[in-house]
């Protein structure tokens, strides 16, 4: 029985402990290989989705920054917020694939880690809770 729990809560929490795991290894290789510098928040774009006859918006922080040799890059974060986390105009640091410059993000907690460890929070839930029902098999 207590084997039993242990591996169903396992098989439940695996596969969000496993993603987790991944895109915090992910995240971790873009911070160490990816460049940093300075952007500047231009803009604001809100982007609407419509799910099952509901309709939400957020918006997504537009940034420029300028490279080395002097080329401008602008992107749109994927990471959309209502109210918007950024005024027009906010300095923020970014890291950027040097071999593709438009492959670049806000370096912020929120938008690098919140969803790495959420998922690993998830998949380690049903584990610990295995492991505390089986703990209390035993007394």
């Amino acid at each position: 029985m207590k084997a039993l729990i242990i591996v169903i809560s396992t098989v439940c929490g695996l596969p969000f402990l496993r993603t987790g795991l991944y895109e915090a290894y992910r995240e971790n290789r873009e911070i160490e290989n990816f460049a940093h510098i300075s952007g500047t928040v231009v803009g604001n774009s809100y982007a609407t989705v419509f799910d099952n006859g509901n309709v939400s918006g957020a918006y997504l922080p537009v940034i420029e920054f300028v490279l080395p040799d002097e080329r401008k890059i602008r992107f749109t974060d994927q990471v959309g917020s209502f109210p918007p986390d950024y005024e027009v105009g906010a300095s923020l640091e970014i890291i950027y694939n040097s071999e593709n410059p438009s492959d670049a993000r806000i370096n912020s907690w929120k938008r690098l880690w919140l969803v790495p460890i959420i998922l690993i929070a998830v998949g380690s839930l049903p584990f610990i809770a295995g492991v505390i029902i089986t703990r209390r098999l035993q007394l």
